[in-house]
């Protein structure tokens, strides 16, 4: 189960965007009922780093100061939690200019 939501809105010559994203897994019940992804070498046996749960944020800003010019800044936020309790999470700043000819 899963769904992502997000906005934009414009502000001074660009527009803000922010959206979020969450995926959650119920591996439990996949594996009572014989689902595999992964050929494990045994029936018993149940691959433990399958995501329970994703969780993605996205916030940007994108402007086009020119006409054929676009730049953007974005942040950006993951994190994940697996299905024997580890978790994990990353935060990562990117720009872009796009050019168009």
């Amino acid at each position: 189960m899963g769904g992502t939501i997000g906005i934009s809105h414009d502000i001074g010559p660009g527009a803000f965007n922010v959206s979020y994203s969450l995926a959650n897994a119920d591996w439990d019940d996949a594996e009572r009922d014989g689902v595999t992804l992964v050929n494990t070498g045994s029936s018993n046996e149940f691959i433990s780093a399958y995501d329970e749960e994703r969780e993605l944020v996205h916030i940007n800003y994108q402007w086009s100061p020119g006409h054929n010019i676009t730049y953007g800044i974005e942040l950006a936020h993951a994190a994940r939690h697996t299905v024997d309790g580890r978790s994990g999470s990353i935060d990562r700043l990117q720009g872009s200019v796009i050019y168009r000819f």
